[in-house]
């Protein structure tokens, strides 16, 4: 499958620091580096990606969650991020080593290089900037909408179990509120 980007980059995600694996097209390695999940080491990450190439939409990124901090930070900059079902990964992993410890920087080159051979296996993930919603610490911690065409409302509105201010918050009878959203202070 011919493809129009030129580079390829895998996020292994982690809740405090994320390994980058970054691809050319013929699968050599432009670079590797890792990255605190914090708001000043994301937008950093995202520059630096920038400078690798003058369109961001040249630049395919593969990662396992399809919402979240970083994640939404990289559509905002116009890259094209696809998100993978974490036991798919596991099956791609296995064309690189049988078993063995969880290695974060081999996670991040298989994201990249599955992404780079099976593009079709991963889903494209993109927000409305309409739909982009923030709540007060004291309520949720940040989270962001994504447009699911076959679904009417979202699982925010209708779940008993999230806090009233979030529900009020989502109009089920629009048909952009589908709300993918973090997870919810207590």
């Amino acid at each position: 499958m011919e493809s129009d980007y030129r580079i390829y980059v895998g996020i292994d995600w982690a809740s405090e620091a994320h390994q980058a694996c970054v691809l050319n097209h013929e699968r050599g390695i432009v670079a590797e580096r890792s990255f605190a999940h914090a708001g000043n080491a994301i937008v950093e990450f995202a520059q630096w990606l920038s400078g690798l190439t003058d369109d961001p939409g040249q630049i395919a990124i593969a990662i396992e969650i399809p919402r979240g901090a970083v994640v939404e930070t990289l559509v905002e900059r116009g890259f094209h991020v696809y998100a993978i079902n974490p036991k798919q990964l596991d099956r791609f992993r296995d064309r690189y080593s049988m078993g063995g410890a969880k290695d974060d920087r081999r996670d991040a080159f298989v994201l990249a290089d599955s992404l780079r051979t099976d593009l079709p296996c991963f889903r494209r993930v993109s927000w409305p900037t309409a739909c982009a919603t923030s709540f007060t610490a004291s309520t949720c911690r940040p989270f962001s909408c994504v447009r699911r065409p076959t679904s009417p409302g979202c699982g925010l509105c209708s779940s008993s179990h999230h806090r009233p201010a979030l529900r009020s918050a989502c109009d089920p009878s629009a048909s952009s509120c589908c709300c993918a959203h973090t997870a919810f202070a207590a």
